[in-house]
């Protein structure tokens, strides 16, 4: 949490308190303070007084009367809130201090983002992360009606802030043609049983550790050391297939060995989390407690639902949960899926965007959808190393695009002919922008 924004919880608290106890009981007024009531609960507040005042508020709302000072002073005397006279004082000084409740919304929400931030990081049960979404969901402040100019001019402030946030495969070849993934993006990678997601989605992972980005993978079919078994043999040439076999050289356990004792393995910056019973919630709680800057679910059709119902109705709600989840998290959520079985029945084997197994929903709400295709896993006789990206969806930049990547089936290695995306990405500066002081103050 933003450790400036913590400092300020007292004063947050006490604006909040001030604007339920101040102010006549005018019509206006009265409906500003049950909007304030409607956004808040008393744990939210750490001074006991501000709990009571709170509840207080509540009693008076629901019995109809004003929220006002003379009201609560009757109320906790009668109620024995109230013991002492310094309380009293306190409740007058408060008052004192009203001018306007008019920007009230503004410290509901930084309330709102403090206390949320705490609750999501100490809880750990899926009992627990459920009865707080729950509470988020009732209270959250939403207002999601705007005039058409309100905030255009984040568009380009945003361009130049998230030049740091933007996420690159680091694959030329795909980068220069959809661009980055920011805060929000939800991405299907998607593809036929045994096509190469997995091993697609590890050679993604490892360029974007490698460009500094802090990655959290959830992977819900394979556990922890398989992936490491496929990651050090990418990197050091051995056959990850020797560990199953039993048949590694003497020099290859030293070219393993080595690797998994490096300071480059060992300092790398990517999280596994391979729990195989994951709901939504839990996998919430994970990226809440954990903070990194890209998302990888491996795969969605294993994501635990919480509803019954069909595999349609299921998919639904798994898919828009993680659309929800790269939203309110801020963060790129790449989900592989697999695609359906109907693939194998034609004879034209490229997959399509009709592939997509069990909703029709991950297709709208997908930012981006990419399709793997090794055209020699459905015929053998062809080039073992042709590796085919498809490009089924980019909501900004447009589908229907596709390239060829190589593939080393040995080490599951997936290269880019056309190179790595250049690095250092060129940071962004006002340099030659005549209105750069207007953008500036947008920020």
């Amino acid at each position: 949490m933003n450790e400036v924004l913590k400092n300020r919880k007292a004063e947050i608290e006490q604006e909040l308190i001030v604007m339920l106890i101040g102010g006549d009981d005018s019509f206006a007024v009265q409906s500003r303070k049950k909007h304030i009531l409607n956004h808040i609960v008393s744990e939210m507040f750490g001074d006991v007084l501000h709990q009571n005042i709170i509840k207080a508020a509540n009693k008076l709302a629901k019995d109809e009367f004003p929220i006002t000072l003379d009201y609560f002073l009757a109320k906790a005397r009668k109620t024995k809130t109230l013991i002492l006279i310094e309380m009293a004082a306190r409740l007058q000084e408060l008052n004192n201090k009203f001018i306007t409740n008019a920007n009230c919304d503004y410290y509901l929400k930084l309330l709102q983002e403090i206390f949320f931030d705490e609750q999501f990081s100490k809880k750990s049960t899926y009992e627990e992360f459920k009865t707080l979404e729950k509470l988020k969901e009732k209270i959250e402040l939403k207002n999601n009606t705007f005039q058409i100019a309100d905030g255009a001019i984040n568009i380009i402030s945003d361009y130049y802030k998230n030049w740091d946030k933007a996420v690159l495969s680091g694959w030329n070849s795909l980068d220069k043609r959809v661009g980055a993934y920011l805060p929000g993006d939800f991405v299907i990678l998607a593809g036929a049983p045994g096509a190469g997601k997995t091993c697609t989605m590890l050679n993604i992972v490892q360029k974007m550790e490698k460009r500094g980005r802090k990655v959290l993978l959830f992977s819900l079919e394979m556990k922890r050391q398989q992936l490491q078994n496929r990651i050090i043999s990418a990197k050091t040439g051995v056959a990850s297939s020797k560990i199953r076999l039993f048949n590694l050289e003497p020099d290859e356990v030293e070219k393993y060995v080595n690797y998994s004792d490096s300071d480059e393995f060992k300092n790398s910056n990517i999280l596994v989390c391979d729990d195989f019973e994951m709901t939504l919630s839990e996998i919430e709680g994970t990226i809440r407690k954990t903070a990194p800057d890209v998302v990888f679910v491996d795969y969605l059709g294993l994501i635990k639902p919480t509803i019954k119902g069909s595999e349609y109705e299921q998919m639904n709600e798994i898919s828009r949960g993680l659309k929800k989840l790269a939203g309110n998290l801020q963060v790129p959520v790449f989900a592989l899926h697999q695609l359906s079985r109907k693939i194998f029945e034609r004879d034209n084997k490229e997959p399509m965007m009709s592939d997509l197994r069990g909703s029709g929903h991950l297709e709208q709400d997908a930012d981006f959808v990419f399709f793997v295709h090794r055209p020699a896993y459905f015929d053998p006789k062809l080039n073992p190393h042709e590796f085919k990206f498809i490009v089924g969806k980019s909501r900004h930049t447009g589908g229907g695009k596709y390239f060829t990547l190589s593939y080393d089936a040995k080490t599951q290695t997936i290269t880019d002919p056309a190179g790595d995306t250049p690095e250092p990405y060129q940071q962004l500066d006002f340099k030659g922008v005549k209105n750069a002081e207007v953008i500036k103050n947008s920020q």
